[in-house]
């Protein structure tokens, strides 16, 4: 006798035998114990589920010689015929071969006959999906009124591809996918009755790779059984036998992503493909892994939601522990998950999986939000500090080094936020003084220590040049406290010679609120002798000022304007010269252009203000001017807020790309062949998809073409109302 594989010597005989589909064993065996049996079942499923094996035992347990019942003897002449599909009550049709309206009408006349011996005509159509349209048409009147004595099982792959007219005469059985734990448990009791041994994690392997189908599992076994020769099957042949990865590299994979060791992922990798591994495969594996990681370090509690040994849990529970928290072990199965999308279609796989180890190792920390909230208000309130503390601090820039500093409130030199100048070093930036927080910068100090003072002896006060006299200004003057003031509030520190200081007139009137616009750039040379200091650049120059421009809300111009046109042409001119300029003007509002001005309107806040504003971008647009419209031409800018009505080139531009594809999905709908395929296909246009090549039309051409199709469209609406 031929050898029977396992998967047909195992198959299920009753609804006891039958494992993972419990809920369909359990509502057939219902309805046959209440005599409320329908006349035709669809019953839909991956492959290997058991839909087959159920429809049969569904059959023996109807024609069972002591039935209808739910526990079929399996010894009656029935159930042995059912079995070996030799009963001629009981027939099975693979629809995938009779798909056409002949193969049903033959079906039919057959229905009409009494059983030969059983209790009910069963007839178990496999792939019922594969039937014609019009081989489902010819069989609704019979599904929906058969004969008493006649069963319709129908069982199928893809049920989106039932119509629904035979959805509604049947009872819907959907048979799920069985859990890994459930095929594991059937493979071990099919080795113990064949009087083989495994290991835990072979039969693991097993049943992780037979992904949810029973039938897949058997043959799998079989496989692994022929590979072994009837030894003990153990994890490492089974990981060869079926060309999958070893659970003790894959957690030595997912170990170098959590530490962040690339080069023992790509070490990895470089073994596993070397033995003829699938990098597709290899992905799925670490992706399930990285799975089973965040599972172990959310829900360590939870045995069920791991399906795997406990050897196993508990390394994944160590390696979930040495990750820095959960988020971090998310962002590894995100970042990957991602990848893998990009590795099965990359044609070079390898190197995508390499690239996608090496990304997710390499990671940069996380930094919680509200850890940064905390830094940033703790820099601010340092920042704040450093504003309103302005004598204390000084005194503490001026205090050489090993001094004891007078107050704990002030910022360390080692503060990672702050590290103020030491007494050997001198002005690194300029003293800039601001209305709100005047500020000195304490002067140079000589190379040379003067002999101490006496300890009594108060400090000499720095002597200053007052400026010239200014006539007051217009209104009240704000109240500023004055450069004399903050400079008696600057000390001395003990043990060095006091210096004197000489200070410019500008800097003075500054400090008092006479001088807006001055920045000081440090004290001047002592008057006393010294030697010459080189001085160090500034670190923050200042800021260019913006030039004073008009202000006033921009003009609301028609688009048919022509200085509007002018306007455009300018600008495409002005491409050939200078992309970047032309596309910033094309952003902006035109407030007038004639032959010796071009003035446009922007926002000072806005990216084009700020590029506008800047001499250099002046400099080269009015440059341009001169060029193309000669020497008197002069470029302006007014300043105020931005206005949506103001129509910029940008703007217009959009506006006509807007209306030519309305245009053209317009004359595609109403096209006379696109009407032919609508109406004989039945069809609904859902979108329309202009594509088309680069435009090379200017602005000034853009304008041109819409003013004219604006004047035919307006002339040809005046020709419609004419009577």
């Amino acid at each position: 006798m031929s050898y029977v594989v396992l998967a047909r010597k195992w198959r299920p005989m009753t609804f006891a035998d039958l494992v993972g589909q419990e809920h369909v064993a359990k509502t057939l065996g219902n309805a046959i114990q209440l005599g409320r049996v329908a006349h035709a079942f669809l019953f839909t499923g991956v492959r290997g589920v058991g839909k087959t094996t159920s429809a049969r035992i569904l059959a023996k347990a109807l024609n069972c010689a002591t039935g209808p019942t739910v526990t079929p003897c399996l010894t009656c002449p029935q159930c042995l015929e059912i079995a070996q599909g030799t009963d001629l009550d009981v027939q099975e049709i693979d629809a995938a071969s009779r798909t056409g309206v002949d193969d049903i009408r033959e079906l039919q006349e057959t229905l009409a006959y009494r059983p030969t011996r059983d209790r009910f005509k069963v007839f178990i159509v496999d792939e019922v999906h594969m039937l014609s349209n019009n081989a489902w048409n010819a069989f609704l009147k019979t599904l929906e009124e058969p004969p008493a004595h006649v069963k319709f099982i129908f069982a199928t792959t893809e049920v989106n591809k039932v119509p629904v007219t035979i959805l509604s005469r049947c009872q819907r059985y959907d048979f799920k996918l069985i859990d890994v734990a459930t095929i594991q448990q059937r493979l071990s009791y099919v080795l113990q009755q064949e009087g083989l041994t495994a290991e835990e994690g072979a039969l693991q392997i097993l049943a992780r790779e037979s992904a949810g189908s029973m039938r897949d599992g058997m043959s799998l076994l079989d496989q692994v059984i022929a590979w072994s020769g009837g030894d003990a099957i153990t994890t490492a042949a089974v990981a060869r036998a079926l060309g999958v990865a070893e659970t003790a590299a894959l957690m030595g994979l997912v170990r170098a992503l959590v530490s962040g060791d690339a080069a023992r992922c790509l070490e990895i990798v470089h073994e596993l493909t070397d033995s003829g591994h699938d990098v597709a495969h290899l992905s799925r594996d670490i992706l399930g892994l990285l799975r089973d990681l965040v599972v172990a370090r959310v829900a360590p509690t939870s045995r069920g939601l791991l399906a795997l040994p406990e050897a196993e849990v508990a390394e994944l529970k160590t390696i979930a522990g040495e990750a820095p928290s959960a988020d971090d072990l998310s962002r590894l199965h995100l970042v990957f998950a991602k990848a893998t999308e990009e590795i099965l279609e990359s044609p070079l796989p390898r190197a995508s999986l390499e690239m996608a180890l090496v990304r997710v190792a390499r990671r940069p920390p996380l930094l919680a939000i509200d850890d940064l909230l905390r830094r940033l208000g703790e820099l601010e309130g340092r920042l704040e500090a450093a504003r309103s503390g302005g004598g204390a601090r000084r005194e503490e820039r001026a205090r050489p080094r090993g001094k004891p500093a007078p107050s704990s409130g002030d910022p360390e030199p080692g503060d990672d936020f702050f590290q103020g100048p030491s007494y050997e070093q001198t002005v690194s930036a300029p003293a800039r003084f601001e209305p709100a927080a005047p500020t000195f910068q304490a002067p140079p100090q000589p190379a040379f220590q003067a002999p101490p003072q006496p300890a009594f002896q108060a400090p000499p006060q720095p002597t200053f040049q007052a400026p010239p006299p200014r006539a007051p200004e217009a209104g009240p003057a704000p109240a500023r406290p004055s450069f004399a003031s903050e400079a008696a509030a600057f000390g001395t520190p003990m043990g060095t010679q006091p210096a004197v200081f000489t200070i410019p007139a500008s800097v003075l009137a500054k400090a008092n609120g006479q001088v807006e616009s001055e920045d000081f750039d440090g004290p001047p040379p002592s008057s006393r002798a010294e030697p010459p200091r080189s001085k160090p650049p500034a670190s923050h120059p200042a800021p260019a000022p913006r030039p004073a421009v008009p202000s006033g809300p921009p003009p609301i111009l028609d688009p048919n304007a022509p200085e509007l046109l002018e306007y455009a042409r300018f600008v495409d001119q002005l491409r050939q010269r200078n992309s970047r300029l032309s596309s910033l003007l094309e952003r902006v509002a035109l407030f007038a252009f004639d032959a010796t001005r071009l003035a446009v309107h922007v926002d000072p806040q806005s990216f084009e203000g700020n590029l506008l504003f800047d001499a250099d971008t002046r400099k080269t647009v009015e440059a341009a001017l001169i060029d193309l419209h000669g020497p008197d031409a002069k470029f302006e800018l007014v300043e105020g807020a931005r206005d949506e009505r103001a129509p910029t080139l940008a703007l217009l531009a959009n506006r006509a790309s807007v209306a030519r594809s309305s245009e053209l999905d317009e004359k595609v709908r109403k096209h006379p062949l696109v009407a032919v395929l609508v109406s004989s296909l039945a069809a609904e246009i859902r979108d329309v998809r202009v594509v088309s090549e680069a435009s090379t039309e200017t602005l000034s051409e853009m304008l041109l073409r819409t003013r004219e199709e604006a004047a035919k469209a307006s002339g040809a609406d005046g020709d419609a109302a004419a009577p």
